[in-house]
């Protein structure tokens, strides 16, 4: 159970500071997104950007809370509300595909936004897991006799989990086009290609 604690928990916090990094060094790319979501660019100019720029840092005080096990069960009901909250933006969009979701990767017309809202409630799954585990057991890991290490332990242990969790929409859509292609399926209608691109630009700004 502890290690299973530990588990799900580093996997949790590995997500959000990776998309907390992918805000800080790419700030054009970020408030891009942020500026193309419907329930964020209809939203007052202040508001947007104290939503844009509190977004990093309480994704970082979330994965250091989630991190200690003393703080772990508010950490992990933090990134419970993180992962919601993100849930609502995608989910309240009105493009079938979005270029950049803000949190991670390149921009690419081939990310459907279900697949984005499935990452996501699989996230929220398993930082509600965790939580429910984390009630039985404190989950703490000593390598050397030192917690700190043990940590260091984890956290490169749930590393490639944590990408591989945060590149599941592009590899999901790859994989489906993939077998499309393998089945022969028809392709698109005339024009379908000027309506998914209509969608896909609203709210997006070229940049250069």
């Amino acid at each position: 159970m502890s290690l299973l604690v530990i588990g799900l928990s580093f996997l949790v916090a590995e997500v959000l500071l990776l998309s907390a990094a992918y805000k800080i060094f790419r700030p054009r790319d970020y408030l891009d997104a942020v500026n193309s979501y419907r329930r964020l660019r209809t939203a007052p100019p202040r508001l947007r950007l104290l939503v844009a720029w509190a977004a990093p840092p309480t994704e970082v005080v979330t994965a250091v809370l989630v991190m200690i096990p003393a703080s772990r069960t508010y950490g992990l009901v933090a990134a419970c509300g993180v992962f919601a909250a993100f849930y609502v933006v995608v989910g309240g969009d009105d493009r079938p595909v979005i270029a950049n979701c803000g949190c991670w990767g390149v921009a690419s017309v081939a990310v459907s936004r279900r697949a984005l809202l499935g990452r996501n409630i699989v996230l929220i799954g398993v930082a509600g897991a965790a939580l429910a585990a984390a009630q039985f057991t404190s989950g703490t890991i000593l390598v050397g006799g030192s917690q700190v290490v043990g940590a260091f332990v984890a956290s490169g242990l749930m590393l490639p989990f944590a990408l591989l969790a945060l590149e599941f929409p592009e590899l999901f859509m790859i994989a489906t086009l993939r077998h499309a292609d393998a089945s022969g399926s028809a392709p698109a209608r005339p024009g379908a290609e000027a309506h998914h691109n209509e969608h896909f630009s609203i709210g997006m700004r070229p940049t250069s």
